[in-house]
């Protein structure tokens, strides 16, 4: 904590970059893609029934049963589009977004919702297929870059500022960035705490057999040419990653404790993601899955959570490795010298 107090303003400078990209590409959303959820194919019956609607299928254009022609979709009030584009299905007309209007190109909240889910680089392809069919297929184009300079560039400016405010600390305290400290048995209560919800079951058999199957594994691989070292040069400061374990076991305690605030009760207990208890929710809060049927607040909490998760907690365990390697090189000069 107190390393990520220090690299605050850092981090502070590299969030409001990001998050201008994002607006940037939220604003470019709205003005391209306005509206193109909304078209859906439809299967027009000949016995007088109501048309069923083709599950996840987006179009721009259908196919005329009168002269065959390709024919723009049909508005929700009835006249044509303007442009015929996209997937030509047999009948193409407007129809409200998908989830309950949360995926949706309309609004700038919305947009900005799509983005982050781009920009986590989790669950982007449905919705490029998506824009493809409803859109032309050059649409894709955007989903690439977007995915290139917010996921790969600038996620990356979060490895490049932690790393290099850790290394400095290190080498002004001549200790390592990554001292638990006082956290050590909050995370051990936290951990105590979670494992006590789970179903207590008779299986010291199969842990057994587990565990020897592990060890060979390890034997096996400890074998292989030149991985001992490596090894030992990755793993060697084990007491910083079992801090920064520690500490990402303790922030994930805690966005579990105000998950199940928010969201206990609205899953069916059958679902495989549900906030029932505190075991579940320590197990699903980083995911962002459907959020229909939540309040902004929800959508906002998983989301802050995914980026805060995705691009500064994750990243601390790239600096942990790094001082390790660092500190490998040290002592080989030391060696040499």
């Amino acid at each position: 904590m107190h390393s990520l107090k220090t690299a605050r303003p850092l981090l502070t400078s590299v969030a409001y970059f990001v998050l201008f990209a994002m607006i940037l590409f939220s604003i470019i959303d709205v003005q391209a893609f306005k509206g193109s959820l909304r078209r859906a194919c439809y299967l027009s019956l000949t016995l007088g029934e109501d048309e069923i609607q083709i599950n996840d299928q987006f179009c721009g254009g259908y196919i005329n049963p009168d002269t065959l022609n390709i024919t723009n979709y049909i508005q929700l009030d009835g006249t044509p589009g303007t442009t015929i584009k996209g997937y030509i299905c047999p009948i193409g007309q407007e129809q409200d977004n998908p989830q309950n209007n949360m995926e949706s190109f309309d609004m700038m909240y919305y947009v900005a919702l799509q983005v982050i889910i781009v920009a986590s680089a989790n669950g982007w392809s449905p919705l490029m297929y998506s824009m493809i069919d409803s859109e032309f297929f050059i649409s894709c184009l955007f989903f690439i870059i977007c995915i290139i300079i917010l996921n790969f560039w600038l996620a990356n400016l979060f490895v490049a500022v932690i790393t290099n405010t850790f290394s400095a600390i290190r080498k002004e305290t001549k200790t390592s960035a990554f001292g638990a400290g006082t956290y050590v048995m909050i995370c051990l209560t936290c951990c105590r705490r979670v494992l006590k919800s789970v179903p207590e079951q008779n299986n010291s058999l199969t842990s057994k057999m587990m565990v020897g199957l592990l060890q060979m594994v390890a034997r096996v691989i400890l074998e292989v040419p030149r991985m001992r070292p490596l090894l030992l040069t990755v793993f060697g400061n084990m007491y910083g990653l079992l801090n920064m374990t520690l500490f990402l076991i303790l922030i994930n305690y805690i966005a579990a404790l105000v998950s199940v605030q928010l969201l206990c009760g609205d899953y069916n207990s059958d679902e495989t993601a549900n906030f029932a208890n505190l075991f579940n929710a320590f197990l699903n809060c980083g995911s962002a899955e459907d959020a229909s049927g939540q309040t902004a607040v929800v959508v906002i909490f998983i989301c802050a959570w995914m980026l805060f998760a995705n691009f500064i907690v994750l990243q601390m365990f790239i600096a942990v490795i790094n001082e390790n390697f660092d500190v490998a090189v040290i002592r080989r000069l030391r060696v040499h010298t």
